[in-house]
């Protein structure tokens, strides 16, 4: 049954996950590259999901975690060099929608594997999630701060961008769900027993990836350490959001992962035009409304599910 407390819970997460998108346009607009502000939200965030790591499991962790973990991590370094390059190429609003359209090969994922249905009221929200997402992808290409883009090669190659960071995204909640569906013997799921170390291996394997690039780049020190204040910033931003997400992962996908990502694309496209001067197009208040009408939907059903249960 999904409570109210984690309908709250799930918008919480998708406000984090804003503003970790945030937090790397803030620092694009000092001039501090986003691998630097990374290597500190990894950094935090990992040694968070240490500590909350119960060590006297993780010697009977079986090799998948290892696998998922890591294996996460690498998909999730892919996909931050995939966000650089987009951020160069357009505003924020279009790339948090990308990154969060993740949630229909979950629901899919669900599906198949796991049997999970849609309600009328949850097929509409993914419906106009969709068209949420839709809606972004025109806001435009242009450079940040610039106009949109004016030739469908960038049309095309924006779009092949937006749907290849659709895809990353979606292998680590991929991942949550399964975790979080897979009984282990004794108590629980995996995602129970190994859900903290797991996420330390993501953020373990991600961390190595980009303290690598840094090394080869060879900064100053004095420059990589900018990007300190901001990266432990991001790092609340994304172990809350990581957090809530795996926890909550076992609940129905049509209503966690679509709640979220329409959460952190609405307040971050909030944040883009009050603070980042991003334009208030057609798309963007179509987006706006899409955006709107699905946490309406999913939210409402979530409720309904919650008092007929009751």
């Amino acid at each position: 049954m999904i409570t109210g407390s984690a309908v709250l819970l799930v918008i919480l997460s998708g406000i984090a996950f804003s503003g970790i998108m945030i937090t790397y346009r803030t620092g694009q607009h000092r001039g501090i590259p986003m691998s630097h502000i990374g290597l500190f939200l990894l950094l935090g965030a990992g040694l968070f999901f240490g500590l909350r790591t119960d060590w006297s499991a993780v010697a009977a962790c079986p090799a998948l975690i290892y696998a998922i973990g890591l294996g996460s991590g690498l998909t999730q370094y892919a996909q931050f060099r995939v966000i650089v390059l987009a951020m160069h190429r357009g505003p924020l609003s279009p790339v948090n929608c990308a990154l969060f359209l993740g949630f229909v090969l979950v629901i899919l994922f669900s599906w198949l594997c796991f049997g999970e249905t849609l309600s009328v009221l949850q097929a509409l929200g993914v419906a106009s999630a969709v068209a949420c997402v839709l809606f972004g992808s025109f806001l435009g290409t242009g450079k940040p701060g610039a106009g949109g883009a004016h030739t469908p090669r960038q049309y095309l190659e924006y779009g092949f961008i937006l749907i290849l960071l659709f895809v990353l995204n979606s292998l680590t909640n991929i991942s949550f769900k399964y975790l979080s569906m897979v009984p282990e013997p004794g108590d629980g799921s995996l995602m129970h027993t190994y859900g903290m170390f797991n996420l330390m291996l993501l953020y373990a394997g991600l961390f190595a990836c980009l303290l690598v690039e840094i090394l080869l780049q060879k900064p100053a020190v004095r420059t990589v350490l900018r990007g300190f204040v901001p990266g432990l910033i991001g790092a609340a931003c994304s172990a809350t959001g990581l957090w809530i997400t795996s926890s909550l992962a076992y609940l129905p996908a049509a209503f966690v992962f679509p709640v979220s990502a329409i959460t952190s694309i609405l307040s971050g496209a909030i944040v883009s035009v009050t603070f980042f001067h991003e334009r208030m197009t057609r798309a963007w208040w179509g987006m706006m409304a899409m955006g709107t009408l699905t946490a309406a939907l999913l939210i409402a059903d979530a409720l309904w599910s919650g008092l007929s249960a009751g």
